[in-house]
């Protein structure tokens, strides 16, 4: 569900998908907090990071669920 958007158009709220090379299957999800940072969930913690990081490099798309 959701509307893809460009990632150039991205906006507060948005959700970031990454995908893993080579299999290009979806494997995390990140909501966009605006100014190239997400919030993530990388049990035991929750972490502000930038969009693109060491661990998360390869986005997919994004889509905007509320619209």
């Amino acid at each position: 569900m959701g509307r893809h958007v460009p990632y150039s158009e991205r906006q507060r709220g948005d959700l970031v998908f990454y995908y893993q090379p080579g299999t290009h299957t979806i494997w995390y999800v990140a909501i966009y907090l605006g100014h190239n940072r997400v919030i993530e969930s990388w049990p035991p913690r929750v972490m502000v990071q930038p969009i693109v990081n060491g661990q998360r490099n390869v986005i997919a798309g994004i889509k905007r669920p509320f619209i």
